[in-house]
């Protein structure tokens, strides 16, 4: 069998176009055949199921909405408020002390020693002889 057979008859169990001289080479050996009634046999199974939530877990979702859905009143419709609140007022502190951070490195450092160089010093002689 090859892999054409197997694409032609899942197309084919799919109601896609498929080439009708491929479609002919994977009925004639048995193993196309046995592909062809295993695809078959997927498809039903895969119709067949109903995916549906049992009655209680549908129970429980909606009370838990419920439950949810009524917020204290001593909160009241402030919450939002509040929250957005909180959540500027750390964006603010981030970036400030980001900033402040990063000024105190802009800063020269505090010097701790001073070099100065007087004239006496310098020595001038010819050629660069002592």
């Amino acid at each position: 069998m090859t892999e054409t057979w197997g694409e032609t008859l899942s197309r084919l169990i799919d109601g896609d176009e498929v080439d009708p001289l491929a479609l002919s080479a994977a009925l004639d050996s048995p193993e196309g055949r046995r592909l062809l009634v295993q695809l078959a046999s997927v498809r039903v199974v895969v119709r067949s199921d109903r995916a549906v939530p049992s009655r209680d877990f549908a129970d429980g979702v909606k009370r838990e909405l419920e439950r949810w859905s009524v917020a204290p009143r001593s909160l009241g419709t402030r919450l939002p408020f509040r929250v957005a609140a909180a959540l500027i007022l750390a964006a603010l502190l981030g970036f400030g002390a980001n900033t402040w951070r990063h000024r105190r490195a802009d800063l020269p450092p505090y010097p701790a020693r001073v070099l100065k160089f007087e004239a006496s010093e310098w020595t001038n002689t010819a050629g660069g002889k002592l």
